[in-house]
């Protein structure tokens, strides 16, 4: 199993976020389809850090009935870090 570099997470961080400036948000089931990033989630929370004011909110997908999260960010984009 190769493990994933520091490199590789920030090319990761760049992707998400430039899909949420585009489009507004992104799905976890966007992530890996159209990118191949399996933790969206985890990449959102290192943005987070970073002072991104990232939004989740949970939906549900009407056929399935299987919950799944999207990703806004808000307007301002960074929030300060206290």
């Amino acid at each position: 199993m190769k493990l994933i570099s520091i490199e590789n997470y920030k090319n990761q961080k760049e992707i998400i976020l430039e899909h949420i400036k585009q489009y507004g948000n992104i799905s976890t089931l966007e992530g890996y389809e159209k990118y191949k990033i399996m933790r969206v989630g985890s990449v959102i929370n290192l943005l987070r850090k970073e002072g991104y004011n990232i939004i989740t909110i949970i939906e549900k997908n009407k056929k399935t009935k299987k919950k799944y999260a999207r990703y806004y960010l808000k307007e301002g984009v960074k929030s300060e870090i206290l």
